[in-house]
């Protein structure tokens, strides 16, 4: 049977938040309309189109399965921070952004949020289209907990550029975060997707894909013989988990100092002091103290409430 339409639904961002989480939590994503500006949108793509033109298209790995994945006319350059000014003081200081990480990893027991990787991912003209996957298949224990388990990661996926069916548009399948079992293609009885059906997420330039990690996704084709399309992937994790891109490794200090203290806290450089909780510091922590602190770094524009009562 064939799906007649989308469940996905379109809200503005200057709307209430409370109808974009419900949005989230019943469809296991919401499309953010007008996420980020249109000059936010053109500034980024000029910041990081020398970098990306040099870049390379594929994966380094002879892993066929991860190449498969990857995409070997797919793009995808991670290194945001040190490229695009917008990205650092813009974009990774949307309340929206904040507001649903609080909202989804900062509930019950939990311990805060950083970020698990950023990425450009440009598809080329011919990109095939992707595996469908959970983005929480990174994590191989998680899927065996199933549709009831928390979040263990959001992904922000902006359009930088239009999202078209023929351009490759994200393509979902509805309902599959409340699935009763999850299957990913490390499990042993893992018998593919190729069966089910999927429906694009066609956006407009500036828009944003908030997604579960939950719901069965993946890039489409690129059946274009011009066009590229280019989206914004900011994958956000429990502060629990350790994330897949190392800035401590990648992120200069100079650049960290001219952060505010959350965008310092999403890269790793400060540890989970906004849960009040008295734990904050067994995560992350150098030796009970702030990572920051220990680095050097002032307090700065703390654009959150610092809550827990460690914090000195």
């Amino acid at each position: 049977m064939a799906i007649s339409a989308t469940p996905i639904k379109r809200l503005p961002a200057t709307g209430d938040f409370s109808d974009i989480f419900q949005a989230f939590q019943e469809d296991g994503g919401v499309i953010v309309k007008g996420f980020l500006s249109a000059s936010e949108v053109a500034r980024f793509n000029s910041e990081i189109q020398p970098a990306l033109d040099r870049h390379y298209a594929g994966t380094k790995s002879s892993n066929g399965e991860i190449s498969k994945m990857l995409g070997n006319k797919t793009k995808r350059f991670c290194n945001l921070a040190t490229e695009s000014e917008t990205f650092r003081h813009n974009i990774l200081e949307k309340d929206i952004l904040h507001q649903m990480c609080d909202a989804v990893f900062n509930q019950a027991y939990g311990v805060g949020y950083w970020l698990n990787g950023t990425q450009v991912i440009e598809l080329e003209p011919g990109a095939p289209a992707q595996p469908l996957h959970r983005d929480q298949e990174s994590f191989g224990f998680w899927n065996s907990m199933g549709p009831s388990s928390p979040e263990a990661l959001l992904n922000f996926f902006c359009a930088m550029t239009p999202f078209t069916e023929a351009n490759g548009a994200t393509r979902f399948v509805p309902g599959s975060h409340r699935w009763a079992k999850f299957s990913g293609a490390r499990d042993p009885d893992f018998e593919g997707f190729e069966g089910v059906e999927t429906l694009p997420l066609e956006m407009d330039p500036g828009d944003c894909f908030i997604m579960s990690s939950k719901l069965l996704h993946g890039g489409g084709h690129n059946s274009t013989l011009t066009e590229r399309r280019r989206g914004l992937a900011i994958s956000v994790i429990r502060h629990d988990l350790a994330p897949y891109q190392a800035y401590a490794l990648t992120v200069p200090l100079d650049i960290v100092k001219s952060l505010t203290y959350r965008a310092q806290g999403l890269y790793g450089f400060r540890s989970a002091h906004w849960t009040g909780y008295s734990t904050a510091y067994t995560i992350w922590a150098a030796e009970e103290e702030d990572v920051g602190a220990r680095l050097g770094l002032t307090m700065g524009d703390m654009k959150i409430e610092a809550k827990s009562t460690s914090l000195t």
